[in-house]
């Protein structure tokens, strides 16, 4: 009967829209509740105040600090809150829409709803989840724009390399770079996918059109330019030789007190990296599509950012964490995709990485816990500060902001 069919429709349509706003709804509310309530792991106190001030831009990330500028205003005028609440009620609000790119982007990946969640969960439990649960700093949105980035490069070749220059991962590329200027290690893997629409059908005939060949090789040269110009921000990375000011620079890029402490940064931020990269290096050859162009990409994308969160000179130690997480999201994309591949499918393969994704959900989730209670973050740093290198040194001395805020005698 058609009205009956008709009818069926009309009932069941509005089923899956009031799913998916509960499911949105359900998620903000528990970031909300766990929402990060330590402001002292970034320079949250100090976003807090100048979010406040009249409309302006900030050189350095125009289009995160306006669309703060934005939340508060909201805030403001509905009486909800102060530049606090801005923060945490635009970065809970992203949460869903961070975790559906997960989704979607290991929807790309792999076709086994098992595998999904694997790559996708990895994805979401990286240090970066902390952001999406009311973070105050300038970075949230960065990530997102991250996240997007990948999901739309993978997306740019499965449709086929014939579809013309990948314009829609070079727009998340400028509305990422607008809102930090580190989104910059973005370039080599943008330049990748310009260069495999570029030379489709040619690099078959000439070895020398290799995209990633062409992408080491501009990337070697721009790093070496950058070791011979002073460009003004020098101060910003680790230094090659010994700086003049030991405050600035307590050791050299290659120094072992360099790696240790971002050895340490990287169990923080996606430790299922430190034994994803040995097996997938070691399997290489076993791979079922180790050419794969979209691997290619998440790899360029791994190594741009890795590249600069090695080379940035964290000059407050752990408190720049947040900074230097920027490799996160790829990492635990490479991970989790990388295993697949590399592992042969079986019952105790399965069990192995549904086992890394439970303890990479328990990583993540304890780093949000630590910091949703002020008294329990400021517990850590306190254990922290005195192995930091950085206590000392930088802008901002950690200890003192402890004592001058009251949670330090």
């Amino acid at each position: 009967n058609p009205l009956e069919t008709i009818a069926a429709r009309q009932v069941r349509f509005p089923a899956k829209p009031a799913i998916l706003i509960f499911l949105y709804l359900a998620l903000f509310f528990a970031a909300w509740t766990f929402r990060s309530r330590n402001h002292f792991m970034g320079d949250g106190w100090l976003y807090i105040s100048i979010v406040k001030e009249p409309f302006h831009i900030i050189s350095d990330r125009p289009l995160d600090y306006f669309i703060h500028q934005v939340s508060h205003w909201l805030v403001q005028a509905l009486g909800l809150g102060n530049g606090e609440t801005a923060y945490a009620v635009l970065h809970c609000l992203l949460l869903p829409l961070f975790l559906w790119f997960c989704w979607r982007t290991a929807d790309l990946v792999t076709h086994s709803l098992f595998e999904k969640a694997i790559v996708s969960s990895l994805m979401a439990s990286t240090a970066s989840l902390q952001l999406f649960a009311g973070y105050v700093e300038c970075y949230t949105l960065l990530h997102l724009w991250i996240g997007i980035y990948l999901y739309a490069g993978i997306k740019y070749f499965q449709r086929g390399l014939n579809k013309g220059f990948p314009w829609p991962a070079a727009l998340i590329f400028v509305l990422a770079l607008l809102s930090h200027r580190s989104a910059l290690s973005l370039a080599p893997s943008l330049i990748f996918l310009g260069l495999s629409a570029l030379l489709s059908g040619r690099q078959a005939k000439n070895a020398y059109l290799n995209p990633s060949k062409l992408v080491a090789t501009a990337v070697l040269i721009v790093l070496f330019a950058g070791l011979l110009i002073d460009s003004g921000y020098s101060s910003l990375f680790v230094p090659l030789g010994f700086s003049e000011d030991i405050n600035l620079a307590p050791y050299t890029f290659f120094s072992v007190d360099h790696f240790r402490e971002k050895f340490n940064f990287l169990f923080l931020i996606c430790p299922v990296t430190v034994f994803a990269v040995p097996v997938v290096i070691l399997r290489w050859r076993s791979f079922r599509k180790p050419n794969d162009p979209s691997f290619i990409f998440v790899i360029w994308t791994l190594a741009g950012c890795a590249l600069f969160s090695l080379a940035v000179n964290p000059l407050l130690g752990i408190r720049d964490w947040d900074l230097l997480s920027i490799f996160g999201i790829p990492a635990a994309l490479f991970s989790g995709w990388g295993l697949i591949l590399a592992l042969k499918g079986s019952s105790r393969r399965n069990g192995f990485l549904a086992a890394v994704a439970l303890a990479a959900a328990v990583h993540g989730a304890s780093w949000v816990w630590v910091n949703s209670d002020v008294n329990r973050g400021v517990n850590f740093l306190d254990r922290v500060r005195l192995e930091d290198f950085h206590t000392g040194t930088g802008k901002l001395n950690l200890g003192s902001l402890l004592q001058e805020k009251g949670f330090l005698p």
